[in-house]
């Protein structure tokens, strides 16, 4: 049985999540919402910050326009049209390089960005992203480097020689931009980071089948992992925005006939039982998904996942500006793994293990690497100068 859906305590999050909501029904409670009377620029900013304002401006043009002032609709509609021009534009890029990429006999395949959006919402005008993701096998990333590079992008961050051969045991992407950088590029090899994985995700490229894309062929990542990899993602950014759960939710509409048992399946496998079920318990509680009894049971029964949604739905909301300090981060990361190994491997890694960010913050050379060492637990427990605040994937 589904667990109460959770309320907004504002005028303004009883609108957004109440236009997020799936099922029936969500029509009205968006107008009663409304008639609290939001506070129109707070209830804008707080959609941006939290990646939804497409979605729900479809939804409040749909439910409620004339409960919506004329110029404040004309203003959503004016930041609606302009997020779909970008992701337009983001999405010709992605099937441009994807056609090099076959060209050249790699099989790469869009995930998350445009892609999401298409199998989520139906619409990539819909969802918010910045930037784009490919999943490639490892082997293949020399060439991909050296038709990227070709293409006009380049890496994000000149590693040393030390550093790429530490980057590549240690990550699972390479990070690209074009133009003036407004046009960003992952290539991954995997699915997320070892210290997230404790047992990489098996048969992914098995499991893998044709697709469109904007009217492109493409292949495309299968339902099930799909929707692992939504609630890893989600997991491993604290859940901090509700668009997170909004793409859980919406994916899970869309794709009514995935088989949830055998997602669950195979994340007991790899270690991530706790990061599904917390995904799927979000997308329960916050937007009414619905998911099988014995789903909800496992999600109930599991304490350290009743655990990590309460601080969620808590903080959702309530956070300060910024991403999560590193201590709410390991600890939130912690509580989600199944396994006492993965926990010991991922607070080993995470406290001694060098990353970007530190290389970016003291440049040595590879001669001195090793004070990198001695370096990083300087810095995570504020003894050493932090750099710049970094991209949300780098710490």
């Amino acid at each position: 049985m589904n667990a109460p859906v959770a309320s907004g305590g504002t005028p303004e999050e009883e609108v957004i999540l109440s236009a997020l909501r799936t099922g029936r029904g969500w029509e009205e409670r968006v107008r009663e919402a409304l008639g609290r009377e939001p506070d129109w620029d707070i209830l804008r900013r707080t959609a941006v910050d939290h990646g939804v304002l497409p979605f729900l401006y479809s939804r409040l043009k749909e439910a409620a326009p004339d409960r919506v002032p004329q110029a404040e609709m004309d203003r959503w509609k004016g930041m609606y049209q302009a997020n779909a021009r970008r992701n337009l534009v983001l999405t010709a890029r992605l099937l441009k390089v994807l056609r090099v990429f076959e060209e050249h006999g790699i099989r790469a395949v869009p995930y998350k960005g445009p892609a999401l959006a298409e199998a989520a919402y139906g619409d990539i005008a819909l969802r918010t992203f910045c930037d784009l993701d490919i999943l490639v096998r490892e082997r293949d990333i020399p060439k991909v480097k050296e038709l990227l590079g070709a293409g006009g992008f380049r890496e994000r961050y000149a590693l040393t020689k030390r550093q790429e051969k530490e980057h590549s045991k240690r990550n699972c992407e390479y990070s690209f931009e074009a133009g003036n950088g407004e046009i960003l590029l992952d290539v991954h090899w995997g699915l997320a980071r070892p210290y997230m994985l404790g047992k990489d995700i098996g048969g992914v490229w098995d499991r893998i089948g044709a697709g469109r894309l904007a009217g492109g062929n493409v292949f495309l990542l299968s339902d099930e992992d799909t929707l692992l990899m939504l609630c890893l993602h989600g997991t491993v950014h604290l859940w901090t925005r509700l668009g997170l759960v909004c793409d859980v939710t919406r994916f899970l509409e869309a794709h009514a006939g995935v088989d949830l048992p055998e997602v669950l399946r195979k994340a007991e496998e790899s270690g991530l039982r706790r990061v599904l079920l917390l995904g799927l318990g979000l997308a329960r509680d916050l937007l009414d998904a619905e998911l099988p009894g014995e789903i909800g049971e496992e999600i109930e029964k599991d304490r350290p996942v009743g655990t990590l949604r309460t601080h969620v739905r808590s903080t959702l909301f309530r956070r300060e500006p910024g991403l999560p300090g590193i201590r709410e981060t390991t600890g939130f990361h912690l509580k989600a793994k199944d396994r006492i190994a993965d926990k010991a491997g991922y607070f080993l890694i995470r406290a001694l293990i060098p990353t970007i960010e530190d290389w970016n913050c003291v440049r040595l050379p590879d001669s001195l690497y090793f004070l990198y060492f001695l370096y990083r637990p300087l810095r995570l427990l504020g003894l050493a100068s932090p750099p710049p605040p970094p991209d949300p994937d780098t710490r």
